[in-house]
């Protein structure tokens, strides 16, 4: 059953994801209250009709005091850095302290990279992460022992693409050797689903009877990683010329990123699907060939 209006706490307002899940709560008549750390972006989000909420979203007493009074909350932030795992730990103890026992929900941000490699990946899949989020399938499990006592979720995207952002811009913005543009691999799958859609199925989690610990965000099907860097070296102009970089200078290059990149993997989202979560944004090649993902211009020097 759909929850009436809820009063939303959401972190990581400003950010790729976050500020989508903002746009959908807003659209769907829910309040949200993005956490913000500066006055600037509390003005920013204002104007968007989102009311902000300033202060150390690791302050246990001030966060306490944010969830105390909402019906639910979303977790989207991410310093995306080594203290990760520490950040997202800190803010489930809190979350899952304050909700025990009661109505209100928790959707928490996870990723489908922690199942590595293979073919129809599901939630019931093992784990196999590479190192960057090898910390997740605890949290994850925490979730599912939680969801006992607390109506919490976690939502795990595939590989963001939309509005020329998540990694893909990342790929369209590598550098090129010889006039073709340099990718990581080579045909491995890339599953990927748009942000608009993840956000979508974050909202559906978040107003719904839960559906469980953990649903996973994903297109139907993965592209692959050469057919991807073609589409995104014809946006370049580069007449589809691309290099495939070795898994040994990916790494060189792209750092701890190189292996999600590198991984080969397809997801069966049929779980999400049944709960209403089946994808109406354009595809990934759609996307690029529309222009999201054109040359980024810069101005030219006096």
């Amino acid at each position: 059953m759909k929850k009436a209006p809820m009063k939303v706490f959401l972190t990581g307002t400003t950010g790729y994801l976050g500020s989508a899940i903002a746009k959908q709560l807003l659209a769907n008549g829910h309040e949200v209250l993005g956490h913000v750390r500066t006055s600037e972006a509390a003005d920013r989000v204002s104007s968007l009709g989102i009311v902000p909420r300033l202060g150390d979203v690791l302050d246990d007493v001030w966060l306490r005091g944010e969830l105390t009074d909402v019906d639910g909350a979303v977790h989207a932030a991410s310093p995306n850095d080594t203290g990760s795992a520490a950040f997202d730990g800190r803010i489930l103890d809190t979350v899952l302290d304050v909700f025990a026992g009661t109505d209100q929900r928790y959707v928490h941000t996870g990723g489908s990279w922690i199942h590595g490699s293979g073919r129809r990946l599901n939630e019931a899949s093992p784990y196999a992460p590479p190192v960057i989020v090898a910390w997740r399938p605890a949290v994850l499990d925490r979730i599912r022992v939680a969801a006992s006592t607390v109506h919490a979720t976690m939502v795990a995207p595939a590989n963001l693409y939309g509005h020329g952002g998540g990694l893909v811009a990342l790929l369209a913005n590598a550098p090129t050797e010889n006039g073709q543009l340099r990718y990581p691999g080579s045909a491995q799958a890339f599953p990927n689903v748009h942000v608009d859609d993840a956000a979508a199925l974050f909202v559906h989690v978040l107003e719904h009877d839960a559906p469980g610990p953990y649903v996973i965000a994903a297109n139907t099907e993965s592209v692959p990683m050469d057919t991807l860097a073609r589409a995104l070296s014809d946006a370049q102009g580069l007449a589809g010329q691309i290099h495939g970089d070795s898994p040994e200078e990916a790494r060189h290059r792209l750092g701890p990123l190189a292996d999600p990149l590198l991984l080969n993997a397809s997801i069966d989202s049929s779980a999400a699907r049944a709960l209403g979560g089946a994808p109406n944004g354009p595809t990934l090649i759609d996307e690029i060939r529309s222009g999201s993902y054109m040359p980024r211009s810069f101005p030219l020097e006096p």
